[in-house]
């Protein structure tokens, strides 16, 4: 009897343990269309897919919840299944019958209770009791109006690019305690275009992110988080004082003729080399190749326009330009010569923009807006 106890206590405490490490994710779903089967999640900690019963839905995460670190995740609402995240993630791209822009609903796990609604027609996610969740949708919602700002064109792009900064950094002075606050301050520091649309930031962006910065650090987090945020301040500090006047690396470049060259090969060619540095994974730096291609084909003075790719496959990039020529000359990097351009320039988001003085080898300009280019061009001797 008394072994058939301590058998049965184990189990209790076996359960209760198994118990508090699950988390529970639950839901129902508004406005949902008789097409629509399947409710698909990709969590911090996987991938899970279920058959949608009276719209509702029910997900168990294996796992004690992660602190101080934010747990991104997203549902999909689909009528076809897909087992795997690589297949939601290339139906997705193909943005077919769904795509990351329209229905990737996003959320963050910061319970191990959560309940969830979702509205299917609306396209949005509401956490009960979640004010990290409610920061999330604020910083959403302001994104959603810049893209409706971009597609109505009363506005240039850096005016609105400017108002989504700005837009962004009054919603995160709401909230200087969350780590989501700590997060978006530091992919406005160490990739400014992806997370502003700036190629980089000015000393006003930079004065207003320092000011929250001092906020944030009034408040109890993680003091490691903390610090890594002061560091990538200070590296981008440093870097927009020191990054004028110096000379450029001496890249190794392979053309479409596998042809191996020097970048200082080019240099006899112009008094002035303008690079765009890009990538084929990177929608930003194709949308902009017209504008970029219509500068180069228009410019007067001598100065030759270059493409640098990053990409890792150089079939990848030899292909694209197989479908996409330009009519300007396009250069490919290895994995070591796009290290040797980050770490020397500090290059961390593209597109990135610069302009090489050949007549000194140096740096001229880095970092700008391409709608400022021609602008530059018209300022060199």
């Amino acid at each position: 009897m008394k072994l058939f106890n301590t058998v049965v206590l184990f189990i209790a405490v076996l359960f209760q343990s198994v118990v508090a490490q699950e988390i529970s994710i639950k839901g129902s779903i508004n406005n949902l269309d008789d097409s629509i089967q399947y409710i698909h999640l990709s969590s911090f900690n996987g991938f899970q897919v279920h058959k949608l019963e009276n719209n509702t839905f029910e997900f168990k995460i294996p796992v004690e919840l992660p602190k101080e670190q934010v747990n991104h995740s997203f549902f999909v609402l689909s009528k076809n299944e897909y087992p795997t995240f690589d297949e939601l993630h290339d139906e997705l791209l193909k943005r077919k019958e769904i795509n990351y822009e329209r229905d990737a609903l996003s959320i963050i796990v910061d319970n191990k209770n959560m309940i969830i609604t979702l509205d299917a027609k609306e396209k949005k996610a509401s956490v009960e009791d979640s004010e990290l969740n409610k920061q999330l949708a604020e910083m959403n919602a302001i994104q959603i109006q810049q893209r409706e700002k971009y597609k109505e064109k009363k506005f240039s792009l850096e005016e609105i690019t400017e108002w989504g900064f700005n837009e962004k950094i009054n919603a995160l002075n709401k909230y200087p305690n969350s780590l989501l606050t700590v997060e978006y301050l530091g992919n406005f520091l160490t990739n400014p275009f992806m997370s502003t649309g700036f190629p980089e930031l000015s000393p006003k962006h930079l004065e207003r992110i320092e000011q929250l910065i001092a906020k944030v650090k009034e408040q109890d987090l993680s003091q490691s988080k903390i610090n890594e945020l002061q560091n990538q301040y200070d590296m981008v500090d440093y870097k927009n004082k020191s990054m004028t006047d110096i000379s450029f690396p001496a890249l190794k470049l392979s053309n479409l003729k596998n042809e191996k060259l020097n970048i200082k090969d080019l240099y006899k060619e112009a008094d002035y080399i303008v690079i765009d540095v890009w990538a084929t994974w990177c929608v930003p730096c194709l949308q902009q190749h017209p504008e970029y291609e219509r500068i180069a084909i228009t410019s007067k003075k001598n100065i030759k326009f270059i493409g640098l790719s990053i990409d890792q496959k150089e079939d990848v990039w030899k292909n694209h330009l197989a479908k996409e020529p330009k009519k300007y000359d396009n250069f490919w990097l290895d994995k070591s010569e796009v290290k040797v351009l980050e770490d020397s320039l500090s290059v961390q988001s593209y597109p990135t923009y610069m302009i090489i003085n050949t007549r000194t080898g140096k740096l001229a300009k880095i970092r700008f807006h391409l709608d400022k280019l021609e602008e530059i061009l018209a300022t060199l001797e």
